[in-house]
């Protein structure tokens, strides 16, 4: 009885943990992040390049993206061909469609 109490306990903490965690990463992301985490999220799976055509500045876009990968909000998958093409990890994923997250950025 102990024991399952602690380990339900020692998973409320970390849950809190990592939600508190998210909230932070999540406010201070740029602008740019925002714009490449939003573009993705609503077509899945993008290459650099069609990111680049969406949302215009190369350098901001590989800055963006290079951030993202840093902080785990974005993997990147290799295709068959030699290019990758990056999605959303699945907390940040979730995050999304729960919060009202532009406004709140």
């Amino acid at each position: 009885m102990r024991l399952s109490l602690a380990k339900e306990a020692l998973f409320n903490i970390r849950e809190t943990i990592s939600t508190n965690d998210l909230e932070l990463i999540l406010r201070r992301i740029k602008k740019p992040g925002v714009q490449v985490i939003t573009t993705i999220f609503d077509n899945l799976k993008l290459s650099k390049k069609q990111l680049v055509h969406r949302l215009g500045n190369e350098k901001i876009v590989e800055e963006a993206l290079m951030r993202c990968k840093a902080k785990g909000l974005i993997i990147s998958e290799r295709q068959r061909s030699k290019h990758y093409k990056y999605r959303l990890t699945g907390l940040i994923e979730d995050a999304v469609t729960a919060l009202d997250w532009e406004k709140n950025v």
